[in-house]
């Protein structure tokens, strides 16, 4: 079923009716621009549900095997815009890959249309080989910064230096004061007060 949030293009081949372009195709998810103007990512089917988004070749069809979305174009030539989907795109990939535990780096992991299209398991389409070059970007820079993004995700916390933080109760100027409050605190529970002369 169609949805309110998805966009619709001035050739009318969207993906947001039945059979665009009198097609039977559906790509678990589309990444683009909101009526909002927000960037976000649309699921359209679960994770682990078959699409029918890649076509086949002669080795078989990416359908049976790859997660697909769609990184929604403008003109190919906002660098704003595509810096912005490009970015949430390697953020869902890295989601991806920690949700299934893939290597972003490993071969045939993460590919582009025209890249399962080499490898016989693709039908002939461009995507996106023919826009990230306009912006200095490739497959191989997309799947390095997926990487990197998920090395940060994945980065242990505990190795993270203990942060301590003081906190000062009072200042006096009569010793006897200061020994009071000293003797409070540690009363309440906080054995590591101490008195500090200036």
């Amino acid at each position: 079923m169609p949805s309110p949030v998805l966009g619709k293009n001035q050739y009318n081949n969207h993906w947001n009716q039945d059979k665009p372009d009198g097609r039977q195709v559906c790509v678990h998810a589309f990444i683009g621009k909101l009526a909002d103007g927000s960037i976000a990512t649309y699921q359209t089917l679960p994770w682990n549900h078959r699409g029918w988004h890649g076509g086949s070749g002669s080795k078989g069809s990416v359908n049976d095997t790859h997660i697909s979305f769609e990184i929604c174009e403008d003109g190919l030539t906002d660098a704003a815009y595509f810096n912005a989907v490009y970015k949430e795109a390697t953020e869902l990939c890295a989601y991806l890959c920690k949700e299934y535990k893939l290597d972003p780096m490993a071969d045939d992991v993460i590919i582009g249309h025209y890249e399962g299209h080499k490898r016989g398991i693709a039908s002939n389409h461009a995507d996106p080989g023919h826009w990230f070059p306009k912006h200095g970007k490739s497959m191989d820079t997309f799947r390095a910064e997926v990487k990197k993004l998920l090395s940060a995700i994945e980065a242990p916390t505990s190795t993270d230096p203990k942060k301590l933080y003081r906190v000062q109760v009072g200042a006096y100027s009569v010793k006897a004061n200061a020994d009071a409050m000293l003797k409070k605190v540690k009363a309440a529970g906080f054995k590591d007060a101490f008195i500090k002369y200036s």
